[in-house]
């Protein structure tokens, strides 16, 4: 969720996070005042899990015929798409996306326990949510540290 603050750059009040960031708030003219949107970084290591956790989960089903189409139906799944009507009028969704410049880290991990609470609730019922992250885990050992 973004969070919008108003910034005052007194000297170098504003802290960059690094040289591309210490450029443009070089850039911004003293005693000016500034709208921001303040977002949670994204855990790339979060991102990655939830890919992991898709390769699990994949083999366990057919209704899907690709990992992309689950990750698609899991999405709609718990409410994250858009709708609408065609040009005849018929309905139609479309999931959105989860990409890094469309979510910040609390949405995502909002999604991401919506999404695993459907995964056991609707399609592997039979394993538990600890057994999951077990698997899970034990796929990222290694490349995630």
């Amino acid at each position: 969720m973004a969070i919008e603050v108003l910034l005052v750059r007194e000297g170098n009040r504003l802290a960059a996070a690094d040289p591309i960031s210490a450029e443009a708030i070089s850039a911004l003219k003293h005693k000016e005042t500034f709208t921001a949107s303040i977002r949670r970084q994204r855990n790339p290591k979060h991102h990655r899990k939830w890919w992991a956790l898709l390769s699990i989960i994949f083999p366990h089903q057919n209704a899907f015929a690709t990992v992309q189409d689950l990750n698609n139906a899991i999405k709609i799944g718990v409410g994250l798409f858009e709708s609408g009507k065609t040009v005849d009028g018929l309905p139609w969704v479309s999931p959105k996306s989860i990409s890094y410049a469309a979510m910040d880290q609390n949405a995502f991990e909002q999604f991401y326990d919506k999404a695993v609470d459907m995964i056991l609730t609707r399609i592997v019922p039979t394993i538990s949510r600890a057994d999951l992250e077990a698997q899970v885990h034990e796929i990222l050992d290694g490349y995630i540290r």
